[in-house]
C-alpha cells in the first residue's frame, strides 16, 4: 500500500533544497514558502522583520524514501 507523507523543512537555501528533493525518487511534490512568523503572510523582502523561516514542503512516498 502506498502511503504519502508531507514534511516541512526549513533552510536558508530554499530553491536549492526544492531542486534537491525534486530529484529524489519517491518525492512526488515540492512547494516553497514561509512558515512560523509573527504575522500570517510575508514575502522575501520582509522575512527577517517577521521572523518567518524559508520552508520547502515535500510530499513523498514512504515506501520509496524516508525523511
Amino acid at each position: 500500500m502506498r502511503c504519502f507523507y508531507v514534511r516541512n523543512l526549513s533552510s536558508r537555501w530554499l530553491w536549492g533544497l526544492k531542486e534537491y528533493f525534486s530529484r529524489i525518487k519517491g518525492a512526488t511534490d515540492t512547494t516553497v514558502g514561509y512558515a512560523n512568523g509573527q504575522v500570517e503572510s510575508t514575502n522575501y523582502q520582509l522575512i527577517h522583520q517577521t521572523d518567518h523561516a524559508e520552508t520547502v514542503q515535500v510530499t513523498y512516498d514512504d515506501n520509496l524514501v524516508t525523511l
